[in-house]
């Protein structure tokens, strides 16, 4: 982890402004726009973000999806985040940082596809769409991130990890990886939760 480059972030004051909350909220239910206003974004040293839960570190969380199927993959001992290793996770994506607002009127979006690049290799994008938030504060790594939720339906299972602190990757249905939640990290426990209760079409069946 590069403690000194500086992170995407909005501010504790802006989020409860839009609304905070804890755990998950779909796009029905929360305004991502209004909390995705640029005029809101600043670049904090990652140093400083980790440790100030004044500010909220956004982190786009990419589920990739064929059919009823979803893309899983577990995090390895050696991955940069230390507080997630060893767990698993449905979601993609990592920090943004300054150097993605370089060559891009859209920060936010640079940073998603740049880590979605860093992490994997896909074919035959069908759709993509914000899905919702995700914030658990209950956690010293939570309180200092946002995860903003993005489904990317595929037409093919043709997905390799391209990070080597990823491994394990693979499809499976939505109810078998609900079983398996233990195994998860809380953002992918909070999602596969709320697809589940749900009954989401997205969240398929066994």
């Amino acid at each position: 982890m590069d403690q000194d480059e500086r992170v995407l972030c909005i501010s504790e004051e802006h989020f409860q402004t839009v609304g905070l909350f804890q755990g998950l909220k779909s796009h029905e239910d929360y305004d991502l726009d209004r909390l995705l206003n640029p005029s809101e974004f600043q670049f904090i040293p990652r140093s400083l973000a980790e440790m100030d839960p004044s500010f909220k570190q956004l982190i786009p969380y990419v589920v990739l999806k064929y059919r009823e199927l979803l893309f899983h993959y577990r995090r390895t001992s050696k991955g940069t985040e230390k507080r997630l290793k060893n767990m698993r996770s449905i979601g993609i994506g990592g920090h943004i940082c300054d150097r993605d607002a370089i060559d891009s009127r859209d920060v936010y979006l640079a940073g998603m596809m740049r880590e979605l690049d860093e992490e994997v290799t896909f074919s035959g994008l069908v759709n993509r769409k914000g899905y919702g938030v995700i914030y658990d504060g209950r956690s010293d790594v939570g309180r200092v991130h946002l995860g903003i939720i993005h489904l990317i339906e595929l037409e093919n299972r043709q997905v390799e990890l391209k990070d080597s602190h990823l491994i394990e990757g693979g499809f499976d249905a939505g109810v078998k990886l609900w079983k398996e939640r233990d195994e998860f990290e809380t953002w992918s426990q909070l999602l596969l939760e709320q697809l589940n209760n749900k009954a989401d079409p997205f969240f398929g069946s066994a």
